[in-house]
C-alpha cells in the first residue's frame, strides 16, 4: 500500500515538474517575444518595417468610415482590421498609434504560438495513443522550431500580415489533419473559414487554399473517405473569397479579387518599372539585373516587353528638375505607393519563360542562403539523418505537400526569409513527427541537436534586441519619430498636404504617418533634387510655386539646401528634415 502511494506520489510530482517546466518555456518564448516586439529594428532606419505606412493608412480608413480607402487591392485588410479593433484602446495622437501597433504585434506572436501549439497537439496525439502521455521531448524540440523560426526568419516589430499568415496556417494546417482522422461536414466548414480568414489577411492564401482543398480530396479518398466531406470547406471559403471580392470590386470601381499577385509578378519577374511613377516600358537592364551578361542572356535588351501605357500617370508640373504631383483617388500619406493598382492601370501583362526561369533560380538562391544561414537548419539536418526510417502518421504528407507547394509560390515570383516562417516550421515539426518511437539516445541527441541550433538561432538573430534593452533604447530616439514631433511642433495641421525635394524612398515615411501629413507632390530623383539645388534663387522661388499650387501648405527635404543659406528653409530643430513653409 505504501509502495502505491508512494509510487501515485512521484508520478503527480514528474507531472508537476512537467507543467512547471512547459509553463517556464512558454513565459521565456513570451518574453522573447515581447522583448522583440519593443525593442526590435526594421529595414532602411523605419521604426516600423517598410510596408507599415500603408497598413496603418488602412487602419485610418477604417476609422473614419472610408471603404475606397480602405478596401486596398494590393494591401490586405486582415491585420489592419485587428490594430483597427484594438485602437480605441489607446490615445489619440503619435503615441495612440505607436502602442496600437505594439499590442497587435504582440498579439499577432501569441496567436502564432497558440497556433503552433495547437499543430504541435495534433501531431502528437497520433504518438500518444500508445504512450498515453504527452513527450516532452517532442515539445522541448517543438519550442525550439518555434522560438527560433518565429524570432530568427519572423520580425515581430514589423508592421506587417507575415507573421499572422504563420499563425493562420499553422491553425490550418492543424484542422486539415483532424479533418482526416475525424471526416466531419462541420470539420470540414471551419477548416474552410480558416482559409477564408487567411484570404483576407494575405492575397497569397488564395492559391494556398486552393491548393489545400485539392490536397483534403486527394488526402479523403487515399483513406477511403467520402470526397462530399470536402464540400463544406470549399463553400466556405467560397463565401469569404467572393464576398470580400465583392466588396473589393465595389470599392475599386472594377471586377478584381486584389492585385497583388500580379503587380509583384510584374515587378519582380517581368521587371516593370518599380513601385511608383510609371511612365510606361521597363527598368533598365542594369537596374533590373545583376549583371549586363544576364541581362544579354534573357534578351532584356534586345526583347523589351511591351508593358503599355499607365492610365493614370502622376502629373509632371515640370521636367527640368521633374515634379510629380498626385492626390486622388484616396486619402493617405503617400497615394503612389498605397494604391499602386490605380497607378498602374493600363500596363499588360506578360509572360517570358527566360524571365520565369531567371527570377526562379535567383530565388532559389536566396532560399538556399537563407537556409545555410540559419543554425536551426543544421539541426533539423541532423535530426532526419538521426530519424530516418522512423515510421510516421500516413496524413502527415498533406501539410508536408502543402508547405512545400507554399514555398513554390513564392520562388516562382519573389521570396524573402519572412515569407517561408510558417511553411518552415510546418516541415520541421514533420521531420521530428517520428521522435515519440525512436530510441532513447536518439531522442536525446535529436534534443540536443534542435536545442542548441535553437538557441545559437536566437542570440544571433536578437542580440541586437537584447542590446538595445540593456542600454535602454527608446522609440522617441528613432530619427523617424523625432521628424514627427518636429513637425508637430511647427504648427503644420494634422491632414496638411506637403512636398517633398529629395529621393529618400517616401514610401517608407513613417515620420509623414505619424505627425498626419500627405505627401502629394514631390522631387523623386537624385539627379533631379542636385538639378533643383544648382537654380539661382529665382527658379527656385518658381518650384515653390508650383508645389504650392498643388495644394501644399510647406515642403519638406532630408538634409536640407547644400548651402543651409537658401532663402526660406528652416531646420526641425535637431533632426536632418528641412522645412520651406508657405
Amino acid at each position: 500500500m505504501n509502495d502505491e502511494r508512494g509510487a501515485l506520489e512521484i508520478g503527480r510530482t514528474a507531472t508537476g515538474l512537467r507543467r512547471a517546466a512547459v509553463v517556464m518555456v512558454v513565459a521565456l518564448i513570451l518574453g522573447l517575444g515581447a522583448l522583440a516586439d519593443w525593442y526590435g529594428p526594421t529595414d532602411s532606419g523605419d521604426l516600423l518595417g517598410s510596408d507599415a505606412v500603408q497598413y496603418l493608412d488602412i487602419v485610418r480608413a477604417i476609422g473614419r468610415g472610408d471603404l475606397r480607402s480602405a478596401m486596398n487591392p494590393l494591401w490586405s485588410q486582415g491585420y489592419p482590421l485587428l490594430m483597427a479593433a484594438i485602437r480605441p484602446v489607446f490615445p489619440a495622437g503619435m503615441v495612440g498609434d505607436w502602442w496600437t501597433s505594439r499590442a497587435a504585434a504582440f498579439l499577432v506572436f501569441c496567436f502564432c504560438m497558440a497556433s503552433f501549439a495547437s499543430l504541435l497537439e495534433t501531431v502528437e496525439s497520433e504518438g500518444r495513443r500508445v504512450a498515453h502521455e504527452r513527450d516532452p521531448i517532442f515539445w522541448l524540440c517543438g519550442a525550439g522550431v518555434f522560438a527560433a523560426i518565429e524570432l530568427g526568419l519572423g520580425t515581430v516589430s514589423r508592421v506587417s500580415p507575415d507573421e499572422l499568415v504563420s499563425g493562420v496556417f499553422f491553425l490550418a494546417c492543424a484542422l486539415l489533419l483532424r479533418v482526416l482522422r475525424r471526416p466531419t461536414l462541420l470539420g470540414a466548414a471551419g477548416f474552410g473559414a480558416v482559409l477564408g480568414i487567411g484570404f483576407i489577411v494575405k492575397s497569397i492564401f488564395l492559391p494556398l487554399s486552393c491548393l489545400a482543398v485539392v490536397i483534403l480530396v486527394l488526402a479523403l479518398r487515399r483513406i477511403g473517405q467520402k470526397v462530399i466531406v470536402a464540400v463544406p470547406a470549399a463553400v466556405v471559403l467560397g463565401v469569404f473569397v467572393f464576398g470580400y471580392g465583392a466588396m473589393l470590386s465595389h470599392a475599386t470601381g472594377y471586377q478584381t479579387l486584389g492585385e497583388s499577385g500580379s503587380l509583384n509578378y510584374a515587378w519582380h519577374v517581368n521587371r516593370l518599372a518599380k513601385w511608383v511613377h510609371w511612365e510606361g516600358g521597363v527598368q533598365s537592364a542594369d537596374a533590373a539585373w545583376p549583371s549586363s551578361r544576364i541581362a544579354r542572356f534573357v534578351g532584356w535588351k534586345e526583347d523589351p516587353p511591351d508593358f503599355g501605357r499607365p492610365l493614370n500617370p502622376s502629373v509632371t508640373l515640370q521636367e527640368d528638375p521633374r515634379i510629380y504631383s498626385f492626390d486622388e483617388p484616396v486619402v493617405a500619406t503617400y497615394i503612389p505607393y498605397y494604391d499602386p493598382a490605380y497607378w498602374y492601370a493600363g500596363y499588360k501583362h506578360v509572360f517570358r519563360w527566360r524571365y520565369q526561369m531567371i527570377a526562379i533560380g535567383k530565388n532559389m538562391i536566396d532560399l538556399t542562403k537563407s537556409l545555410l544561414g540559419q543554425p536551426l537548419f543544421y539541426g533539423i539536418v541532423v535530426a532526419l539523418w538521426l530519424l530516418r526510417g522512423g515510421k510516421r502518421e500516413k496524413e502527415l504528407w498533406t501539410v508536408v505537400t502543402w508547405a512545400v507547394l507554399g514555398v513554390a509560390i513564392y520562388l516562382e515570383v519573389h521570396l524573402e526569409g519572412r515569407y517561408l516562417s510558417g511553411f518552415l516550421a510546418v516541415l520541421a515539426v514533420a521531420a521530428l513527427s517520428s521522435l515519440g518511437r525512436a530510441p532513447v539516445g536518439v531522442r536525446r541527441f535529436v534534443l540536443w541537436a534542435i536545442l542548441v541550433g535553437s538557441a545559437v538561432q536566437v542570440v544571433k538573430e536578437q542580440r541586437v534586441v537584447w542590446t538595445r534593452a540593456v542600454h535602454g533604447w527608446r522609440y522617441q530616439e528613432n530619427v523617424e519619430w523625432k521628424v514627427a514631433e518636429a513637425v508637430e511642433r511647427s504648427g503644420l495641421p494634422r491632414g496638411s498636404q506637403v512636398g517633398m525635394i529629395s529621393w529618400t524612398a517616401n514610401l517608407h515615411c513613417d515620420w509623414a504617418y505619424f505627425s498626419g501629413m500627405r505627401i502629394t507632390s514631390e522631387i523623386a530623383d537624385g539627379k533631379d533634387e542636385k538639378t533643383f539645388w544648382s537654380l539661382d534663387e529665382a527658379e527656385k522661388q518658381k518650384v515653390m510655386g508650383l508645389f504650392r499650387s498643388t495644394g501644399a501648405k510647406a515642403v519638406l527635404s532630408w538634409d536640407g539646401p547644400p548651402s543651409k543659406g537658401s532663402a526660406g528653409w528652416q531646420r526641425l530643430e535637431s533632426t536632418p528634415m528641412w522645412m520651406y513653409r508657405f
